[in-house]
């Protein structure tokens, strides 16, 4: 998935960051954000602070404060910024980088699909599939073996009635991850 956001305004710095910290200037990286815009810290959350909130790395001259987003992105050839997802949504799997939303975003396209979420076990190595719609799991795994390389694969399908949901209208995660457990 890629979807463009288009180009900072002025006074606006986008960085993008690799998972030590250190700008990647091609390429697809953490998206960071500097600028006397930025906030100084999350209210009364000092860890998360921390986290997010950090000294810029690629400013040595003064100290400039820059927010770390945990979104994912990259530059196209025109200077827009392009974003491909969220970096806690991301898993390392058979020696690959996946984004659990490009799994989910082909799922989607399967005639008769409404919705997909996939969760990764990482202590069995497995990435299941919720779904809700009509095909049954085999269906949809040959499918995906068709649109996606082998290691993008779920291992485990589990097709629902319909996809649960948390009050706030999204997916119930935790919901789902307790089906991980069956």
């Amino acid at each position: 998935m890629e979807i463009p956001v288009g180009k900072p305004f002025p006074g606006a710095r986008i960085l993008l960051l690799d998972e030590d910290g250190t700008p990647v200037p091609n390429g697809r990286g953490e998206i960071a954000i500097g600028g006397s815009f930025v906030a100084s810290g999350y209210y009364r959350a000092p860890s998360l602070t921390a986290k997010a909130f950090v000294r810029n790395p690629a400013q040595d001259i003064f100290p400039e404060t820059i927010y770390r987003t945990g979104d994912i992105g990259s530059w196209d050839a025109d200077g827009n910024l392009l974003f491909h997802g969220r970096m806690d949504n991301q898993i390392k799997h058979m020696g690959h980088r996946i984004e659990l939303s490009e799994i989910e975003n082909t799922v989607i396209r399967i005639a008769g699909i409404g919705t997909g979420i996939c969760l990764y076990d990482p202590e069995k190595e497995f990435i299941w599939l919720f779904y809700a719609g009509e095909p049954d799991k085999k269906a949809v795994a040959t499918e995906l073996r068709r649109l996606l390389p082998a290691h993008m694969i779920p291992r485990k399908f589990v097709q629902l009635a319909e996809m649960p949901l948390a009050f706030n209208g999204k997916p119930d995660m935790n919901q789902l991850r307790s089906l991980m457990g069956k």
